[in-house]
């Protein structure tokens, strides 16, 4: 999460951020990601801790820790 005054670099997927007010179905971010699955088109993956101050919802992140 960005934070107020952090100024460092950030990768950012293309395209436009979801709608807040008709959002899609599933994943909010499976219409700008290259590699969306059907999974993630119907579903909307749980948030992770995965280090101190760093969370991901993914379900390739999921995935690839089984």
């Amino acid at each position: 999460m960005p934070k107020i005054g952090d100024k460092s670099y950030k990768i950012s997927a293309p395209g436009a951020p979801p709608s807040l007010l008709n959002p899609p179905k599933g994943c909010r971010f499976h219409p700008r990601c290259s590699y969306a699955t059907e999974e993630c088109r119907e579903f909307v993956p749980r948030l992770v801790d995965i280090d101190t101050n760093h969370r991901v919802a993914c379900f390739l992140y999921s995935k690839e820790r089984e």
